[in-house]
This record gives C-alpha cells, structure tokens and sequence, in this order.
C-alpha cells in the first residue's frame, strides 16, 4: 500500500481561486505533497451559502463528505497515515464536535494561533467602549443567536479537556500573535510549534520584488462585510447594503475632489464583482488583484481587512474608516477597526461624520509604528521563508513527512 505524504484541508467553506494562492498549493505539489480538500458542509453546517469557483486541477483531489461514518473512516484510512489536517475552522462551540473528533482519533492536525476569534477584548479598546458595544449587539441580537454567544463565551471560559478535546499536536504562530499561547484552549505541553507569519506575509514575499508603477491612486478594500464567513459565524447582520455602499462612494467622491486621487476599488475574492461595480459606476474595480492594487497606490482605505498588512510591508498611508451602517450592524465592528488602527497609532474616520480635519496627518506612514508592526506579525528569524516553506521543514523534521 502506497502512503503518501499529504495535506489535507478540513472546510465548510467553499475553496475559491484565490485561495490557491493564499495556501501557497503550488509549494505543497513542488514538493510531491499531495493536497486533498475534503467539505465537511453536510456534518458541520455553518449555514455559509458560498458557492465554490476552484477550477478543476487534477493535482487537487476533493471529496465532498456526506455523513460523519465516512469522515471517521476516512481518517482511519491508514494511506492517509502521513497527513497534516488543516482545519479551516475557528475553534469555538460551534465547531466543538470537529475539535472533539480530531482528538478522539489522533490525527496530526494544525491550528493557526492569531485569528480574528483570538482576540479577547483588545487593550486598544477602553472597557466602557468595549461594553457598550455589546450590550448594542445583544439589544439587536435575535434570541437564538444570543443564546449562541452565549454558550460560546462558557465554551470558551472552560478547559478543552471539559469536552474531550485534546491540544493541538501543531500549532502556527503568526509573528508575535501566540504571545499569550498558555492561555489558548488547543495548547498544550506536547503541542509542537511552527513559528512563522501571517498568511499575507507569503505573497508579499513573492512580489515584492516585483517593480510596479505608483500612482496618486486611493484604493478602497471590500471586505464583503454582508458575506464574509468571519462575521457570518454564528451571527446575522442587519446591515443595508444600499446606505453602507453608497456612504463608501460619496466620500470617495469627495476624495477625488479635494486630493486629486484616482479612485480603485478591491473587490472582496468571494463577493460577485458585478454587485460590487453597480455601487461604484465609472470607478475602476478589480479582484484577486489586492496586493497588486495596494502596490500601485499611495492610499489605502479599509476597516479591519487582513489585506491591510500589504499596505504596512510596503510602508503605505492607511486609512481607516467605519459609517453609520456599520456601527448599527450586530456585529461589533467598530471594536475591531479600533483594534486594528490602534496597532499602528491612528485614529478611525467616520465616513457619514468626516470633515477631513486631521486627514493629512492620520495617513501619515509613521515608521517606527509600521516597523514594530512588522516585528509583530513577521517571524524575524525565517523572514525570507514562507508560511507553507516552514511547515514542510517541520514536518520533515519531525519525519511525519518523508522524502
């Protein structure tokens, strides 16, 4: 029997194109790993309607899992002995019975440290701040989903070993993110460390050498926040699309006016670029590009996107903005723009109250702020390996994978 040396992703969330990228596949497949993606939608369903785009690759086996003896057999298959499971799933209480399986049958899986649903209540947001914005979600909040955060905040307040769920046997920390590690649910003695960076920090890598033209350019970065799995979870939003797009374009207008800037915008990879173009007639929108636009601008504009990374490695004036829409929406995001701007010293603009008094000075690249950013979320001392590079030479290493 043939045992290969694999990957295998765990998901309720449909792969797209561009995730090609983000998980750096190519590196995996250079080096004879195997990838499988297997869709656990019919036994841990997360209510996402994303539908899949990834285009059919003969290197890349995909099997939709349809009951949970499949799944227990399928980890007991003994050709997938020599696998690495990569759960693309947040540990909470939604997720328990996946963490639970996984421990129960001993596989090798690895947990990203550093998610959105790490942060407990950021320093940079004041108690008050941090209350209020709450108790507006709770007040907001259908009972069903109250109920949920609910048991997800006692999930959490408890021992994973509570719920016969072990530690992680790998753990990926993203820069200085895993600092508080002992007080992570999946840590433990055993667990085995890969000390690396943030996902963005691969591409980066890539292009950066890459010379492109900068123009006086303002780019906006979607977020989709109306369908982004990451506030979907476990939540609805109340958000009115037409009122959130439309603030968004006339202070892009605006923008335009006053500074002279060309105006682009990123459209989220899982958002139809057709529904994000009718918000913004005769402006320039483009997706799977983002990096590729951030290097070619001289003005970001995002709430709390992930991309915004980018615009740090590459020194680049950011602005970060929240409207109305935003604010009254049940999901708390404001909290987390505050928590993001605050990690580089600058203030959040509400589009619907703006008056540009303290623009110039608020996107201002301050490089001591961008450079202990940097130290935060870039491993210093595998800087010029990517994430996916430092994963192989664990495992190699630990002789899961051999070559």
């Amino acid at each position: 029997m043939k045992i290969d040396n694999k990957v295998i992703f765990l998901s309720s969330i449909n792969f797209i194109n561009s995730d090609y990228k983000k998980y750096n596949f190519r590196e995996y497949l250079n080096k004879k790993i195997k990838i499988e993606i297997w869709y656990l939608q019919n036994i841990f369903n997360l209510n996402y309607d994303l539908k899949p785009s990834l285009k059919k690759n003969k290197k890349i086996k995909i099997i939709n899992i349809k009951t949970r003896k499949q799944f227990l057999e399928l980890l007991n298959d003994k050709r997938n002995s020599r696998s690495l499971y990569y759960p693309r799933f947040t540990y909470n209480y939604n997720t328990r019975e996946l963490f639970k399986i996984l421990s129960m049958q001993k596989v090798n899986y690895l947990y990203h440290v550093g998610s959105l649903s790490d942060i407990k209540s950021p320093n940079s947001v004041s108690k008050k701040t941090y209350f209020q914005n709450k108790m507006k979600q709770f007040i907001k909040l259908k009972w069903d989903v109250l109920l949920k955060i609910i048991f997800n905040k006692i999930f959490l307040s408890l021992k994973s070993s509570f719920f016969k769920i072990n530690e992680a046997p790998y753990l990926y920390l993203k820069g200085n993110l895993g600092s508080d590690l002992n007080d992570h649910k999946l840590f433990g003695k055993n667990s085995k460390l890969i000390k690396g960076h943030v996902r963005n920090y691969d591409r980066y890598l890539l292009l950066k050498k890459k010379k492109l033209k900068v123009f006086r350019k303002a780019l906006f970065i979607d977020q989709g926040v109306m369908i982004n799995p990451d506030h979907k979870e476990g939540q609805e939003t109340n958000i009115n699309k037409e009122k959130y797009y439309k603030s968004i374009y006339d202070f892009l207008k605006k923008l335009k006016k006053k500074f002279k800037y060309q105006i682009e915008i990123s459209c989220h990879p899982k958002a139809p670029k057709k529904d994000i173009q009718r918000f913004f007639p005769k402006i320039k929108t483009q997706k799977n590009k983002t990096l590729e636009q951030i290097m070619r601008s001289n003005l970001i504009l995002t709430h709390d996107s992930t991309a915004v990374e980018y615009a740090v490695f590459l020194k680049k004036p950011i602005l970060f903005i929240t409207n109305e829409e935003l604010n009254s929406d049940t999901f708390p995001h404001l909290f987390y723009i505050n928590h993001e701007a605050k990690k580089l010293n600058k203030k959040v603009f509400n589009l619907d109250r703006m008056d540009f008094k303290g623009f110039k000075k608020n996107i201002e690249v301050k490089n001591d702020d961008y450079n202990d950013y940097i130290k935060k979320h870039v491993n210093q001392s595998s800087k010029h390996l990517t994430s996916t590079q430092l994963i192989i030479n664990k495992l190699k290493k630990d002789k899961l994978w051999l070559f």
